[in-house]
């Protein structure tokens, strides 16, 4: 079984900075025929909790590429890295992502999929959201092993991992003096967290492989395939299907300090998203099941209202990474867009 490969491990970490050095270290042992060629490194800026590096030989082809994941400060108190690599190489063995080559102290290595990440403009485009309908329903009718963690949802329990290792104060006085100001006097979070749970926690929806994350950058489109893959699987676990679906249209607002939610998806687009991806869900699990509106319009109000959720998810996340990581990126603007976008939807959303 997948899950229970025997990994290759590279018993140091590879530095943020000045870094090639020591992926030349594990490139020559993962791909020996490539010592003494000449190589060309590629830096990835997409990602806000990680550093990406990519390493081909020169001139070569980028399906050839092994990217390095650096693990981003700290992160480990609040992702399961564990459970990351296990969402990797069983994705890889169902053909849902690339090879894991090993792994080094603060990171692993692996394939690359070939194709460019989409706009964020192209996330509501009739033919992208289409492709991303049936590949996010083919992800969720996956069939998981038997050792994979399907307990209970992630979610709720994900945020509460959150607010366990959050500080009682930054360590940055100005940080702090932001957050009393703009954030503390706002939302009690630990009460809308509470609130949702009580809500959402036996909503009537599907209970499947989710990955959690599904913001324009994890999105890659192959033209001369035409087709999306889904790259970026940390966040990726057993999990109310619904959330997988509305965290992806909060993600319309862009991967920025300051999300444009404005660009959040009408009711017209979403119930022509949900049939697609209900058809598609019933073609590959092959029930034959002829989707009604009905169906349709009770995803919508689950998907909305776990919208919310989503909101509440990345925005004590960004409150984390404003007091760990070292990333250029202001994190705590970032919390508050989101959890202000939080409580301008909430009365709407819960009375869908």
């Amino acid at each position: 079984m997948a899950t229970k490969t025997k990994r290759r491990h590279f018993e140091f970490a590879i530095p943020f900075e000045d870094s090639e050095q020591s992926i030349l270290k594990i490139l020559y042992e993962i791909k020996p025929e490539w010592s003494g060629r000449k190589l060309q490194f590629k830096n990835f800026t997409e990602g806000i909790s990680n550093k990406l590096i990519g390493c081909m030989l020169q001139n070569g082809s980028e399906s050839n590429l092994i990217m390095f994941r650096l693990y981003g400060n700290q992160t480990e108190l609040f992702i399961d890295r564990k459970q990351e690599l296990i969402n990797v190489e069983f994705l890889h063995s169902q053909g849902y992502a690339p090879k894991l080559y090993g792994t080094f102290e603060n990171g692993y290595c692996c394939g690359f999929i070939p194709g460019r990440t989409l706009e964020t403009e192209e996330m509501s485009d009739k033919h992208f959201s289409e492709l991303i309908a049936k590949k996010l329903a083919r992800v969720h009718a996956i069939e998981l092993p038997s050792d994979f963690e399907t307990s209970e949802p992630c979610v709720f329990k994900m945020i509460g991992k959150f607010l366990s290792v959050l500080p009682e104060r930054f360590e940055d006085d100005l940080k702090q003096e932001r957050y009393k100001k703009e954030l503390l006097s706002k939302i009690n979070v630990v009460d809308e967290l509470k609130l949702l749970k009580d809500l959402l926690s036996e909503a009537d929806v599907p209970l499947t492989y989710s990955h959690n994350d599904l913001l324009v950058k994890n999105i890659i489109y192959n033209k001369d395939e035409d087709k999306i893959s889904f790259i970026d699987y940390e966040y990726g676990a057993y999990n109310f299907s619904a959330f997988d679906i509305g965290n992806h249209f909060n993600e319309f607002g862009g991967v920025v300090i300051d999300p444009d939610y404005s660009l959040y998806p009408g009711r017209e687009f979403q119930m022509r998203w949900l049939r697609i991806y209900l058809e598609e869900k019933a073609k590959v699990q092959g029930t034959g099941e002829v989707v009604t509106e009905e169906q349709i319009k009770k995803l919508y109000v689950y998907v909305n209202q776990f919208a919310l959720v989503s909101h509440l998810f990345w925005g004590v996340w960004a409150l984390l990474q404003a007091n760990f990581s070292s990333i250029d990126f202001d994190f705590l603007e970032y919390s508050k867009n989101r959890l202000y976008e939080y409580l301008r939807r909430k009365d709407d959303f819960l009375n869908l």
